[in-house]
């Protein structure tokens, strides 16, 4: 390990977490697979055993790395099982139930100005080209969201109708199986609005009728933002929940 890797004026566990997610991002470690053992990790980077715990608790708070009770550390994934960390409608009764996606549409346009500056887009003659895709998410066959999603094809090469039909159960997990990016936050704005002619037929509401809008931009590791979303949901037996902090 190059000493110079240690030399800042930071903690040392954190020059260490910094150490592991450059492994995930190689692909070091693919998700669901188990880190090595605290011991061997000790060894490769020459720190001792509490500092790598440090390191690990720091990415298992914020869900990049799972604990598994007697079977060491695991990279944690975007499946169906984990959907409601970025995933916040519930229903106003009964049990949380993962919802589905279904592809709406699927196109490589240009991307309008505002989008290419949020994504950080290279200017390009005839403007920055960009993969947009529109799903539809249900609960019981009940629909209950609608996404309109831009991503760079820097970041998404070879993205495309059939990826997405056939990649998986959630966007954010085909975005980590098959490209290898992890969304690891969003920052999302909330907003009362009126549903248009395209959120009201899908929603299957009147046109005109109160929805939540909700403008995301979502980041991977080293605070990389790689997906704007613009959704609608509706709000007649369903809520936003967004929880918080930990039990103390």
């Amino acid at each position: 390990m190059d000493p110079s890797i240690f030399s800042s004026d930071r903690p040392l566990y954190q020059a260490v977490r910094d150490q592991i997610i450059k492994g995930l991002v190689a692909g070091e470690w693919k998700p669901q697979e188990a880190l090595p053992s605290e011991a061997r990790l000790a060894e490769r980077f020459g720190v001792s055993i509490p500092t790598i715990r440090a390191a690990i608790a720091e990415l298992a708070a914020v869900k990049v790395l799972m604990r598994k009770q007697g079977k060491g550390t695991y990279v944690a994934s975007h499946d169906h099982h984990n959907v409601y960390r970025f995933f916040h409608m519930v229903p106003d009764f009964g049990p949380k139930t993962p919802p589905r996606f279904t592809l709406l549409s699927f196109a490589r346009s240009t991307a309008p100005a505002d989008i290419a500056q949020v994504l950080h887009l290279p200017s390009a003659r005839g403007g920055a080209r960009v993969f947009e895709f529109s799903i539809l998410l249900g609960i019981n066959d009940i629909p209950v969201m609608v996404s309109q999603i831009t991503v760079s094809p820097a970041h998404f090469p070879g993205l495309s109708e059939k990826v997405i039909r056939e990649g998986g159960d959630t966007v954010y997990g085909i975005y980590q199986a098959k490209f290898g990016v992890t969304v690891t936050r969003t920052v999302d704005q909330l907003r009362a609005v009126l549903a248009s002619a395209f959120v009201a037929r899908h929603l299957e509401l009147k046109r005109g009728q109160p929805v939540l809008q909700i403008r995301r931009v979502g980041y991977t590791f080293n605070d990389l933002l790689v997906e704007v979303r613009v959704s609608h949901a509706r709000t007649d037996h369903y809520h936003f929940l967004l929880q918080q902090g930990h039990a103390a």
